[in-house]
């Protein structure tokens, strides 16, 4: 399917450090976009609403994602590491390409984060399924 590693935006780099964004909070969401997305998500955006193409609401997803379990941030020396329980959504999902996380000020509203893709073309997920996303062993991102 071809994954990719999670980008870290610049813009929210910047909202890090002037405290825009908590990683210490757990208002954390993962959205799904797919494929019309692509312009868009790998540009520098620093809201959620400047992003097109989000998957519709269906099974277990959420419009404007669904939360994040348990996120936490860790510190050590000049190392800082985010990280979340792994994520998953069951049901009839379509046109999937791209994970964005985001840091919620409304239920669909949000700062970008970072992004994912997810394979190299749309998929589904059937109404029988789970989508997983497994987090990598070393966290989601690491700012040095």
């Amino acid at each position: 399917m071809g994954a990719s590693a999670w980008t870290i935006y610049a813009s929210a780099r910047k909202k890090i450090g002037e405290g825009a964004i908590v990683l210490s909070t757990d208002a954390f969401r993962l959205a799904l976009y797919g494929d019309a997305a692509t312009s868009d998500i790998t540009g520098d955006r620093s809201v959620q609403s400047s992003i097109s193409d989000e998957v519709t609401q269906a099974g277990g997803y959420l419009t404007g994602g669904t939360p994040l379990s348990a996120p936490t941030w860790t510190r050590s020396a000049e190392t800082i590491t985010f990280d979340a329980s792994d994520w998953e959504v069951s049901g009839s999902i379509a046109n999937i390409r791209f994970a964005l996380v985001v840091f919620s000020v409304g239920p669909t509203s949000g700062h970008t984060l970072c992004y994912a893709a997810l394979s190299n073309a749309q998929f589904d997920v059937s109404a029988a399924d789970t989508l997983i996303l497994r987090f990598a062993s070393t966290g989601i991102f690491i700012l040095v």
